[in-house]
């Protein structure tokens, strides 16, 4: 019975009738200058019961745009590294929903959209078992300014206004 209950749910999954429960997202501003560093939020949901002490997922930079030092949310105890397009986080307990980290970016690239999007993410418990089942959550749009898309009237506005 175990065996046929197995495959049943792996064919579900594999047929996309069910999606992962729980998801890593970013969010970060609507729109960044080139040039400044702008902090993204790196945020778990659904993660109730799963015992995840150790969280590794991918981000795929564009070009110009790198990492700046990863800050571990207060309410966590352990720590986070980011490095080329992938970041881990680990910490002494279990991780529950809400704000995981906060990362800057620095976008020295052309202006215009950008995406960002979590992937490849894996999980595990502190006995070291993987936890399956943590998926992406949406993409995050932002969009990229230069100084020189700025008017000269509001740059020289802000220059005045305390």
């Amino acid at each position: 019975m175990i065996r046929r209950m197995t495959g049943w749910m792996a064919g579900l999954l594999a047929a996309g009738l069910c999606s992962a429960a729980t998801t890593v997202s970013v969010s970060g501003p609507p729109s960044i200058r080139t040039g400044s560093p702008a902090a993204l939020t790196v945020t778990l949901a659904g993660s109730a019961g799963q015992g995840i002490v150790v969280l590794q997922w991918g981000l795929a930079l564009p070009a110009g745009a790198s990492y700046g030092t990863p800050v571990l949310a207060s309410r966590l105890t352990g720590s986070i590294v980011c490095a080329a397009s992938i970041c881990q986080l680990r910490t002494t307990a279990a991780l529950t929903d809400g704000t995981l980290a906060t990362i800057p970016l620095t976008f020295g690239g052309a202006a215009g959209p950008v995406s960002l999007a979590v992937n490849g993410i894996s999980a595990a418990q502190a006995q070291g078992y993987y936890v399956d089942g943590v998926g992406a959550g949406p993409a995050y749009t932002t969009y990229v300014v230069a100084l020189s898309q700025v008017p000269a009237a509001v740059t020289g506005l802000a220059a005045r206004v305390p």
